[in-house]
């Protein structure tokens, strides 16, 4: 007994597979170019960049809720007996939010930089100890000044 599906989609004059004849362009109408290999930083960089993008991230969920804070806090203030603190003031929170925005389109374009082939090592170090420095510079500032 043959199978009736064996000769699916095949062509009996020209005898190919019509699929594998025909060369469409991927799904997303042109082809991609040929990327590069991102290069594999050392050990010591990709921990110090994982730190300083953790410090980051970090920083901005800090400053979007001390944002949150200050702005639901005076709605919030008759029944909670926070009527004497004043907050941390928008000066702090627009730096936490600034700092942390800015570190992690930092390091979100060094990496890209890096998948792209261009060198790795160098901008990453600079921007992870620039974003270091910064949210270490920020925090002194706005918590123990």
């Amino acid at each position: 007994m043959s199978n009736p599906w064996a000769d699916f989609g095949r062509d009996e004059k020209v005898g190919a597979d019509l699929w594998e004849e025909v060369d469409l362009p991927p799904w997303g109408g042109q082809s991609q170019p040929e990327s590069y290999p991102a290069p594999q930083l050392p050990r010591g960089v990709r921990f110090v960049a994982g730190f300083a993008s953790l410090l980051s991230a970090g920083t901005l969920v800090l400053g979007v809720i001390l944002g949150l804070l200050m702005v639901l806090l005076p709605v919030l203030k008759p029944g909670t007996g926070f009527a004497v603190s004043i907050g941390p003031g928008w000066d702090r929170v627009v730096a936490h939010l600034g700092v942390g925005a800015l570190g992690e389109l930092g390091l979100f374009l060094a990496r890209r930089r890096r998948s792209s082939g261009w060198g790795a090592t160098a901008p990453t170090v600079t921007v992870a100890l620039v974003v270091l420095g910064s949210v270490a510079g920020l925090l002194w500032w706005s918590w123990w000044r």
